[in-house]
């Protein structure tokens, strides 16, 4: 996952952010799950509609590109991605509050189709803690698609991340025949320690910030335009 830590960090917390990370080695870790939800709505440059039948959902080289721009064009590395199956249900995610309502197994009619993906990037820090942190941090990707009915789900875990280990984020899309596309995420990660809990805003702002950039560039590549069919 690529965020985009490049924030300017006021001074104050210079001296505070680099004595707490040197804590944190030494000191226990406080940990648990946590999270929380995001929706961003938006319409879309064409109508996107039966996302099995859409020749750019269906193409790695589109699902590549969105990856490749989401990490700012760092660099995607050891990319693969399976081929397109049927399958009936959406095991092992059955439990996923964005399935609720229904949509969990197939029918004759709407068939699920699954992907996986899976690949490697890099991660940018602030500057304040690149003395401290290899700036070149490498996150491992691994995400499970599924495209049913009008809706795309996105299974995804990013692994390395610095201090909270590995963040999960579970993703459905809504396509509703119209341009009109609503898109809710469910985030969960483990907590930072203890010592850099004020850094936890900052966290979720450029989570954030993440899940609208790949959300505005599935939209742009699930049409014709810049689709990469």
């Amino acid at each position: 996952m690529q965020l985009d830590w490049s924030v300017n960090m006021p001074s104050f917390y210079a001296r505070y952010v680099l004595g707490a990370c040197l804590l944190a080695v030494l000191l226990p870790v406080a940990r648990g799950e946590n999270g929380f939800v995001h929706t961003t709505r938006a319409i879309t440059p064409c109508v996107i509609h039966q996302t099995a039948l859409n020749p750019h959902i269906m193409s790695g080289k589109t699902q590549y590109n969105i990856a490749y721009e989401w990490t700012y064009k760092r660099g995607v590395q050891a990319w693969s991605m399976s081929p397109w199956a049927t399958v009936q249900t959406m095991a092992p995610y059955g439990k996923s509050p964005l399935l609720a309502g229904g949509g969990t197994t197939a029918s004759t009619r709407h068939p699920i189709q699954h992907a996986s993906v899976a690949y490697v990037t890099k991660l940018r820090l602030p500057s304040v803690l690149s003395s401290i942190i290899d700036t070149d941090q490498t996150i491992r990707v691994h995400k499970d698609l599924f495209v049913v009915n009008d809706k795309v789900y996105s299974f995804v875990q990013i692994v390395d991340v610095p201090f909270i280990k590995s963040i999960k984020i579970s993703t459905v899309m809504t396509f509703y025949g119209n341009r009109r596309m609503v898109s809710q995420h469910q985030v969960e990660y483990a907590e930072f320690p203890w010592v850099l809990q004020w850094a936890s805003g900052v966290l979720r702002r450029e989570i954030i910030k993440s899940l609208e950039r790949i959300d505005a560039l599935s939209e742009s590549k699930y049409c014709a335009v810049g689709g990469g069919a």
